[in-house]
């Protein structure tokens, strides 16, 4: 499975949106992308210590039940929720073969959101 940050950046802000604040748990599911791939990503946010979860055993398959996001989780999500900065990142990212570390990506969003907001 190749990593897809924008399936990473889909993932953070369902979770985002449904923590209440009760950690509870609850299954994340998008039509156009396979649960396997779902999963895949869901244990990579798991194993950065993006989000906290819940690992189950189902017959012949692992389930990930994310529970909220932790403070690396936010921090990300923030630096690239917006949805201009997330294109700039995005173009940036096609200059590099399209992919780059996570700690590249969030640096160049924090730039590209300094470019935006004047400061420099």
């Amino acid at each position: 499975m190749k990593r897809d940050l924008g399936l990473l950046r889909r993932i953070l802000l369902v979770i985002e949106a449904a923590d209440d604040g009760r950690g509870r748990d609850f299954k994340i599911e998008f039509d156009d992308v396979e649960p396997e791939i779902v999963y895949g990503h869901l244990k990579l946010l798991l194993e950065a210590l993006f989000i906290d979860g819940i690992e189950s055993q189902a017959i012949g398959h692992e389930l990930i039940y994310p529970t909220r996001l932790t403070w690396e989780g936010h921090d990300f999500l923030d630096a690239i929720r917006d949805d201009n900065i997330w294109q700039k990142t995005q173009a940036a990212l096609v200059k590099v073969s399209g992919g780059a570390s996570v700690e590249v990506v969030k640096a160049f969003a924090v730039y590209a959101a300094k470019e935006i907001l004047g400061i420099q």
